[in-house]
């Protein structure tokens, strides 16, 4: 059905193709996300690409909505395993943001993050190369114990932990969820992604009390923002450091409500 709407609307748009007009615009990049919904991803690639100069003739060459429009250029390239297709989407995304905002913006660095997530997939010995200079931009911007520096440091911790293991990856997940200790506890589904993998880490490492701190913490979180993987992992950490402390109490004194 979303299709077939799609479809219906093409004689509409294609009869004001030249025009600056943000109707335009808009079915244009509407279209492109149902083609994407779908699967379609040529067709989508076609519609983000037209809705990208649509946005530019309405807005000029500093568009923020056809930098939206290339974030998703990326994310179908992505699903099409084209790399440097991708990446370059993502450039011009960059590009229009940080002359629109500045490269200290949330959404400048946004797009440094989609560049992350997509070389963790294709390139990932490359991935460090992005977390460690945007950790430093977001820090200058939001103080080294600020909410959003808590945010990259859990992002990039996450990272090398599913490359490199616990052992890279711990210092920079143990410094995210520090800043986070301090900070409320609001339903924000990435600070129990935090939680889950330092606890993790911590079982690893045979702190069991403090790991268990911090997943009783993330399940917490989750209660407010309900996932149900997430919940299930939480879970299954408690009960794997209830058997460690069953097995030997004294196996780990170390507890943190970190």
């Amino acid at each position: 059905m979303w299709l077939d709407f799609a479809d219906a609307h093409y004689t509409f748009v294609a009869a004001l193709a030249g025009q600056a007009d943000a109707a335009q615009a808009r079915l244009l990049s509407a279209r492109a996300y149902v083609f994407q919904d779908f699967g379609e991803n040529k067709r989508a690639m076609d519609e983000f690409h037209r809705a990208v100069e649509a946005y530019v003739q309405l807005e000029g060459e500093y568009s923020q909505y056809a930098s939206y429009m290339w974030v998703s250029i990326a994310a179908v390239a992505q699903s099409e395993r084209e790399l440097q297709r991708a990446l370059d989407a993502l450039d011009q995304a960059g590009r229009i943001r940080e002359a629109i905002f500045g490269i200290h913006h949330p959404k400048s660095y946004e797009v440094e993050l989609d560049r992350a997530q997509i070389l963790q997939e294709f390139a990932p010995e490359r991935v460090d190369e992005i977390y460690q200079p945007l950790l430093e931009r977001v820090e200058q911007t939001h103080g080294v114990d600020g909410v959003r520096t808590a945010y990259v440091a859990s992002q990039w911790g996450n990272s090398l932990r599913e490359r490199q293991g616990c052992a890279a990856a711990r210092p920079t997940l143990e410094r995210a969820v520090a800043i986070l200790a301090a900070k409320p506890r609001d339903d924000t589904a990435w600070k129990s992604s935090a939680y889950l993998n330092a606890a993790a880490c911590r079982l690893e490492a045979g702190e069991v009390m403090s790991a268990r701190a911090a997943a009783v913490v993330a399940q917490d979180l989750l209660g407010k923002v309900p996932d149900a993987d997430a919940s299930a992992k939480a879970q299954e950490l408690i009960d794997a450091c209830d058997r460690a402390l069953a097995a030997d109490p004294r196996s780990d004194s170390r507890g943190s409500p970190r």
